[in-house]
């Protein structure tokens, strides 16, 4: 496969045209997958660790060439949004695999995000975007190149990662709603509410940069511009809450699930 991929089952029918010789094989058709469940044990995941994701309406186009693989555009349906990409693969032992003209649109990300991946910082809500990457297969994260812009609709905090960094910030600043703090400060079950997350992003060499990412609650407006490591999860963010006529200004840095809050201006 081009990709550390999960397993992956469904039914499949299509045809494809070869020609050439076995060394240097050439081809056309395409192929449609009703149902493609992805399904991998993630051992950082609560019970089950079995996690499964569905894609459906799979169509694959295939142009294969002696030196490539390409996909002029392969389309699904994910979690009631639509996915589909431009793809090319070249076929030696480590290839570079591009993606381009990325378009998602209306994709749910709770299935994804928590009940697929268990990101820590997940969030629910619908995805839009429009972007293009690039990777080797060999190391797919720290060789990823890239750009894109983002939109998530409406939805809730629900990863605790994120609540977690959240419920620092607030209490930091010692200045915000107490209605707010106090709702922040219950359990770990606990999501907050958001009208939209906007931004952009360009990813070089595995480390994603970001300067306009904007999070709109009702009572809370949150900018964040910096970076972070695709592979280790290394972030260096600077932050800025408002709410209100009240600021709070924060570097967030730290890797993995170790973040740290440091407030630099109330």
């Amino acid at each position: 496969s081009f990709l550390p991929a999960p397993a992956l089952s469904g039914p499949i029918k299509g045809k494809i045209q070869l020609s050439g010789t076995p060394s240097r094989l050439a081809g056309t058709g395409a192929v449609d997958l009703t149902r493609l469940t992805m399904t991998e044990e993630r051992r950082g995941c609560p019970p089950p660790v079995r996690r499964q994701l569905a894609l459906d309406q799979v169509h694959v186009p295939i142009l294969l060439k002696p030196a490539s693989f390409e996909s002029f555009p392969m389309s699904a349906k994910l979690a009631k949004g639509g996915i589909g990409f431009n793809l090319i693969a070249g076929l030696d032992t480590a290839p570079m695999i591009t993606l381009a003209d990325i378009k998602i649109a209306g994709v749910q990300l709770q299935p994804v995000l928590q009940d697929y991946l268990c990101q820590d910082f997940a969030v629910t809500g619908p995805l839009d975007l429009t972007g293009e990457m690039s990777m080797r297969s060999a190391d797919v994260l720290r060789t990823m190149n890239g750009s894109g812009q983002f939109k998530v609709g409406g939805g809730r905090v629900v990863g605790e990662g994120a609540l977690k960094i959240v419920r620092d910030v607030l209490a930091a600043g010692n200045v915000f709603d107490m209605a707010l703090r106090g709702k922040l400060a219950g359990s770990s079950k606990t999501a907050l509410d958001f009208d939209s997350i906007t931004g952009s992003y360009k990813i070089v060499n595995g480390v994603a940069r970001t300067d306009d990412v904007v999070y709109q609650g009702k009572d809370l407006k949150v900018t964040v511009a910096g970076t972070y490591a695709l592979a280790d999860g290394r972030t260096d963010m600077k932050l800025i809450a408002t709410q209100g006529s009240n600021q709070l200004r924060a570097q967030v840095t730290g890797s993995g699930g170790s973040l740290r809050v440091v407030p630099t201006a109330v």
